[in-house]
């Protein structure tokens, strides 16, 4: 064909292909390339399917499977396809579900040994129960002897309590890394609810005015605020943590308040001493101490 020729069939719509051209009919290759799809692997779903259509209907060939599963999924699979599918790999597809959405077995995650992850985590809540620090060293040490002692795993070869396997761990519970923050965990919360409730019928059988409460209160004369007014930004000091300790009690209510207790680091402080003032003739009690 000339390439006058192959101009008018073009306009005529003699070419069906939306690639074709003059140029193919001299260079066939290149409608080959344009036209050429990506190739799709079988997902292991689809091999199920297979193997599923094909114990059914064990007088087809493996050419109508093929056919058949071309018509199904709108896309090309061969003979060699199906063949390999009904090999023995992937006997183990037979007993697989497939959960809705998921196509390959790689993104299930089943839960392997289920009774020794349920007691590994049952020991995780005892040790945060008793505010045990743990670690996860400490978790893959406690799962390789829950193994050793299990009688369902006797015969079986132990896994490797690798850092991934305990990040699935994790991640499965719903196990994340924080801080210990305060001492309440060193009280004795059980003791103390006896002891508040022996003290309260103590207290009961004495009036109001003769029920007094103490407390003690910190004052750090020395340190300044924090807010400043100012154009811009400020840059701070660094604070003066000179203190002293104020004890202070009253009666319930309210009628009957004891001197102030205060206590401070000198025996007699220099301000007091300049001005001729004796600190013990003031309306307070001092008393004094170089560690308070």
């Amino acid at each position: 064909m000339t390439p006058s020729k192959a101009r008018n069939a073009s306009r005529e719509g003699k070419f069906s292909s939306p690639y074709a051209s003059p140029l193919s009919s001299f260079f066939p290759h290149l409608l080959t390339i344009a036209t050429k799809q990506k190739r799709l692997a079988v997902t292991e779903k689809q091999r199920k399917q297979i193997r599923e259509y094909t114990q059914l209907n064990s007088h087809l060939t493996q050419r109508d499977v093929a056919l058949w599963a071309s018509r199904e999924w709108g896309r090309t699979i061969t003979q060699a396809m199906v063949c390999k599918t009904l090999d023995d790999r992937y006997a183990y597809l037979d007993t697989q579900s497939f959960p809705r959405g998921v196509i390959s077995l790689a993104k299930i995650v089943p839960a392997n040994y289920p009774i020794l992850k349920k007691t590994l985590f049952e020991w995780v809540l005892s040790l945060n129960a008793k505010h045990v620090p743990l670690t996860g060293d400490m978790i893959c040490s406690a799962a390789s002897s829950f193994w050793a002692k299990m009688p369902d795993f006797r015969l079986l070869t132990e896994p490797k309590w690798s850092q991934g396997w305990l990040e699935g761990f994790k991640r499965r519970h719903k196990i994340k890394q924080y801080k210990q923050s305060g001492e309440s965990a060193s009280a004795d919360i059980a003791g103390s609810e006896a002891e508040i409730s022996r003290i309260q019928e103590v207290v009961h059988t004495y009036k109001s005015g003769d029920t007094y409460n103490c407390d003690e209160t910190a004052l750090f004369w020395l340190q300044t605020p924090d807010n400043t007014l100012a154009s811009g930004p400020q840059s701070g000091g660094k604070n003066k943590k000179n203190k002293i300790t104020v004890h202070v009690t009253s009666n319930a209510t309210g009628t009957h308040k004891l001197d102030l207790w205060i206590l401070g680091h000198f025996k007699n402080p220099r301000p007091f001493g300049k001005n001729r003032c004796k600190i013990q003739g003031l309306p307070f009690i001092w008393r004094h101490n170089k560690k308070a």
